[in-house]
Order: structure tokens, then sequence, then C-alpha cells
């Protein structure tokens, strides 16, 4: 408590650092599971936010001292992650695997179905979005690893990776590079007029 009263904090060997000009942010799962009831709920009956905090306040009432309780200035109950938050996520997720297959020469992109894929196994709501990083690294990053090296894949293709119902696995498919417009041609005059 000694860094809430004081503003600042003493180490094991005595060493005191300055805590006056710091914000001080500490996250808990106490009361989640109040939060994925009431999301449940909330989609059938319309449930409030302000109720959902009231009781999530109650467990931190029941585990924390009041004396710890009341040098916080504030307490914020986040919102459980919604559909469209998980799909950015997904898309955040994907965009750093494109820039690794740019790293390596190949430009990457990604069907709807892959997408759709991630975004509905890749999130449980009790473990929240940390699942999605995982299945990402097992389904889509291990198979490009052995896409390319396999040599099915190599520096300077253009692939797209989709998800395959059937084969419960990613597929790639190479593509053609787009092509670039050709420069117009000289005329011939023009092309004599450049060599004088």
């Amino acid at each position: 408590l000694q860094v809430f009263d004081d503003g600042r904090l003493t180490d094991g060997k005595g060493r005191v650092v300055d805590f006056t000009n710091t914000i001080i942010i500490a996250t808990s799962n106490l009361g989640s599971d109040i939060i994925q009831r009431r999301l449940k709920a909330r989609e059938a009956a319309g449930e409030e936010y302000e109720k959902t905090k009231a009781e999530v306040m109650d467990v931190l009432r029941g585990h924390f001292r009041p004396e710890f309780l009341n040098r916080i200035d504030e307490i914020i109950v986040f919102h459980a992650l919604g559909k469209e938050e998980i799909r950015h996520i997904v898309g955040l997720q994907l965009d750093r695997v494109a820039r690794s297959a740019a790293s390596q020469g190949v430009t990457l992109t990604f069907d709807q179905t892959l997408i759709d894929h991630f975004a509905e196994e890749g999130y449980k709501p009790e473990f929240g979005a940390r699942e999605l990083k995982r299945l990402i690294r097992s389904e889509l990053e291990t198979a490009l690893a052995r896409e390319m090296l396999g040599g099915g894949i190599g520096k300077g293709d253009h692939a797209s990776a989709r998800w395959d119902d059937k084969a419960e696995r990613v597929v790639f498919e190479r593509k053609e590079p787009p092509q670039t417009p050709a420069e117009p041609e000289q005329p011939d005059a023009a092309k004599a007029s450049d060599a004088s």
C-alpha cells in the first residue's frame, strides 16, 4: 500500500522507486464468470451493464480488503468480446502472418472461409481471444511453413489461404501475380529523336 499512500516503493534491498507521476493499472479475472453468465442472459433478456458491474463489485469487495479498494481511483468492468471484435482480432493476426510471409518473399491473402473459421473456432468466451493466436499458429502458420519447405510456395509467389471444411485444414492456392501495365511503345520518330 506504500505505493498508493506515499507515491514510492521500496524493494527488498532498500532501493526506493518514485511512483508520484505513475498510473498503475491492475487487472483481475474476478467476476469473469458473472460477466459470462450475464453475456448469455443479455442476448435473451437485455441485461444492463450497471447490474453486471454491481455484482462484480460485490465479488471484489469479498476478495480485497477495503483499505486496498479505497486507494483505487476507478474500477472498470470490461464487456465481453463480441463477434465484431473477434473478427477484428482475426484480421490483425492474419495481417501479422501476411507480413511474416512477405518477409520471405511470398504475397499471401486470405479467403473469407479462413477468416470465418478462425473467428468461430478461435474464440471461447471463458478464455477470451488467447486461443485464437494458438489456433492460427497451429493451423495456419505450421501449414504455411510446411508448404514453403515442401516447395509448394516459394519466393516471388502469390498465394491464397482458405479453409477446407471437408479436409478440416488450411489449403493454399498459388495465384498468378497481378499484371502491371506495360509501358506504351514509342513511335519510331520519338525513338530516333531520343537517340540523337
